[in-house]
């Protein structure tokens, strides 16, 4: 066999490495912008509230007009989820001090059958 042909023979059998790792490249950017759009999609329909149960159901964020309105009407109940240095430094009249890391723990003094607004700004 002639050296030109044997170096081409060669080169074909280095080639397709080449092209296997290109196909994986490809792949796993693929499954990347894959999953970025589904959690952009995700993102979209809104935030999520993970439940006792570890159920997950959908949250409507509040207006500030309705939030004021339900808080002029005494129709909801207002959490501040921060910190109780900053409750303390200034809150919504009436409010519930729960600091997030709280939570879990003092989840019984909610009840479920009202409408709690919590906050954290």
């Amino acid at each position: 066999m002639s050296r030109k042909k044997k170096r081409q023979s060669q080169n074909k059998k280095t080639v397709w490495p080449f092209w296997l790792i290109v196909l994986g490249v490809v792949i796993v950017a693929a499954a990347i912008i894959l999953s970025v759009q589904n959690n952009r999609t995700a993102s979209e329909q809104g935030p999520k509230l993970v439940t006792v149960a570890g159920e997950i159901s959908d949250v409507k964020r509040v207006t500030l007009e309705d939030a004021k309105i339900a808080h002029d009407q005494g129709s909801a109940v207002f959490v501040d989820v921060r910190t109780v240095e900053a409750y303390q430094a200034s809150h919504i009249t009436g409010a519930l001090s729960l600091p997030l890391d709280q939570v879990q723990s003092r989840l019984a003094e909610l009840d479920p059958a009202d409408w709690i607004i919590p906050y954290c700004t």
